[in-house]
């Protein structure tokens, strides 16, 4: 939302001053540059000319702001649904892992995202359940058994902080994957928290077209794991 009310701003401005600017730079070539020349039709041509590539280029960057507005706002309207239909589930299904496959399946589908995954610790502090997100179930089989918890995978639950990595193959904590695992770089998780308790984590990797995972990506990625940490609280008191 600050982000948008800046943006706004900013389209005001361009609103006011870029048009202001644009006429007072043709009324300066009209008249220091051949003042001569534009008593004729061909200098009122090229005047024509130039107040119509004007007109273009401040069309686009106008409707280049107001269309990176209604990319966020679409957005997060599709967030709040998600998380919406995330809290049902947590207060409808008292099943815990369809309720978890949901969360991660809705939060890979957002941050569009090619792979996610959720990792539940049990009270010994090893993995208890791994589900995935955007692996064929075929391809999961071939996968093994669910991961003992090394390298990066670790790192989430022994530190409960937040990983950004742009290539996790550059990272010298990346290791300990299986021979079949699918080639991944970005990647992007959070600790799943209770009362300050680590409950498991969230993973995402390989963000659409080659990007990076960013800080609204980031949020976004933590209120899922809120949600999360209120079905495994739930299932437990069950």
């Amino acid at each position: 939302m600050r982000s948008d009310r800046a943006e706004l701003r900013r389209l005001k401005w361009i609103a006011v001053f870029v048009p202001l600017m644009f006429l007072f730079a043709i009324e300066l070539i009209r008249a220091r540059t051949l003042p001569g020349l534009f008593d004729a039709w061909p200098g009122n041509l090229l005047i024509a000319g130039v107040i119509l590539l004007g007109v273009l280029c401040f069309a686009e960057t106008l409707f280049g702001v107001v269309g990176s507005i209604q990319q966020r706002t679409t957005r997060q309207n599709l967030e709040l649904l998600a998380l919406h239909e995330a809290g049902i589930a947590i207060t409808g299904e008292l099943e815990l892992d369809r309720v978890l496959q949901q969360v991660v399946d809705q939060a890979r589908e957002l941050d569009v995202a090619r792979y996610g995954a959720l990792s539940l610790l049990s009270d010994d502090g090893g993995i208890q359940s791994f589900l995935t997100s955007g692996i064929a179930k075929e391809e999961r089989e071939t996968l093994g058994p669910i991961p003992v918890g090394h390298g990066l995978l670790r790192a989430v639950i022994d530190e409960g902080k937040v990983l950004r990595i742009p290539d996790l193959t550059q990272d010298p904590r990346s290791y300990g994957f299986p021979k079949n695992h699918p080639p991944m770089h970005s990647l992007l998780a959070v600790p799943i928290l209770s009362q300050d308790r680590i409950l498991g984590s969230l993973y995402l990797t390989e963000k659409e077209h080659g990007r990076v995972f960013d800080n609204d990506d980031q949020l976004r990625l933590e209120r899922f794991a809120t949600h999360a940490a209120i079905a495994i609280e739930n299932a437990r008191l069950y």
